[in-house]
């Protein structure tokens, strides 16, 4: 079978200006540029993503090929120690490729370069708590031995999947400056893709931390950060400034919402489907729902509607007790819009307060304004 080069390189020949059009997508400055790490066995891919993009072109051009199959053999027949497999790591990580993502790994640790190997097992480390294999804090507690790497990109790789533990254990207080330190690291990676990748994913980070705390404004205008991440970060950054806005403006959540289904992902568009589902109900718009696999978001249609039997229904089919604490408060919510509850929104407020979550908390809490809640207790929520 032909490799995924020869495939490359055979079109270029057969096909001429082909060389020009694929060198312009790939971000290389010339035919002759672009043919030479095709060419050359031993030259480095440094402009990873630009390849990926040739290689969708040139699959999309020619439907015989089996573009799986290649990028297979491809990452396979990859020396250990080069610079291309690490790259290929963070972008197969990025668009959730776990198949190759376990190949890869496997073939650094096996590497007999230490740095190779290091950057290897943080991505493993990584892929057991996004698995459940461990615990966020046993996440960090493996993770933080190579934050002293002598090489950078692994000193960084293991800090922001320390920000993710510290992410999902909600320790946002934490996050702020912890972040600006791996900031001011990541920009020494010489490494395009992965620099630019790495600064994607702290952008996301910070999306991610100001939209619980509410603090999501001044990061709007940072937007052009984004403009050269990887599609599965711009479609995440995108999807929460949406989510920023579900309370404040229909229009612009559906416009950001939008924006990221330009760049959505196999994971990325159900969730953005989600988060559209449940703007459309917090704004009345029964007729934009369609259901998602959601039981959250089908019991809030049903509130909505007013179907307080199909509602019930779905409340029996949710085991309260095995949801996450911010699963509980929405529970909550929905509960207490259904039966017109006070003390069911005092609970979900109690249940996002837990959390450090600010931005949610004021569903509930405009709930309780409604029903006449005294000003300053309403304050006392808010803080």
């Amino acid at each position: 079978m032909e490799t995924l080069k020869t495939v490359i390189l055979k079109k270029m020949e057969n096909e001429r200006g082909l060389s020009e059009k694929l060198a312009s997508i790939s971000g290389y400055s010339s035919g002759s540029a672009f043919k030479k790490i095709i060419v050359d066995e031993g030259k480095d891919i440094e402009k990873l993503d630009g390849f990926m993009d040739v290689v969708d072109y040139i699959c999309n051009e020619d439907e015989r090929l089996n573009k799986e199959q290649l990028i297979l053999d491809f990452t396979k027949g990859l020396d250990n120690n080069t610079i291309t497999i690490k790259l290929l790591l963070e972008y197969f990580t990025l668009y959730y490729r776990y198949d190759h993502v376990e190949t890869i790994v496997n073939k650094l640790k096996a590497s007999n370069k230490k740095d190779f190997e290091e950057f290897g097992l943080v991505y493993e480390i990584q892929r057991q708590v996004q698995t459940k294999q461990i615990t966020p804090l046993e996440g960090i507690v493996e993770l933080t031995k190579y934050i002293h790497s002598k090489k950078i990109e692994v000193r960084v790789a293991a800090k922001i999947f320390i920000s993710y533990c510290q992410y999902d254990m909600r320790n946002i207080n934490l996050l702020d400056s912890y972040i600006d330190e791996i900031e001011s690291e990541v920009d020494k990676i010489k490494n395009d893709f992965l620099r630019k990748s790495y600064q994607g994913r702290i952008f996301r980070l910070r999306v991610d931390i100001n939209l619980h705390t509410d603090k999501i404004g001044k990061l709007i205008e940072s937007l052009f950060v984004i403009e050269n991440a990887p599609n599965p970060t711009k479609t995440m950054v995108y999807l929460q400034i949406g989510n920023s806005y579900m309370i404040k403006s229909y229009e612009k959540a559906m416009y950001y919402f939008n924006k990221a289904m330009e760049y959505k992902t196999i994971k990325s568009e159900n969730e953005i489907k989600q988060s559209i589902n449940f703007t459309s109900l917090l704004w009345n718009k029964l007729d934009v729902f369609k259901s998602d696999g959601s039981l959250s978001n089908d019991l809030f249609y049903h509130v909505r509607s007013g179907n307080k039997g199909k509602a019930e229904e779905t409340i029996k089919q949710i085991d309260f007790e095995k949801l996450t604490t911010s699963g509980k408060a929405f529970n909550c919510f929905y509960r207490g819009l259904l039966y017109n509850d006070k003390s069911l929104f005092f609970k979900s407020v109690e249940y996002f307060i837990s959390v450090g979550e600010k931005f949610y908390r004021q569903l509930p809490i405009m709930e309780l304004k409604k029903m006449g809640e005294q000003d300053y207790i309403l304050s006392a929520l808010s803080a």
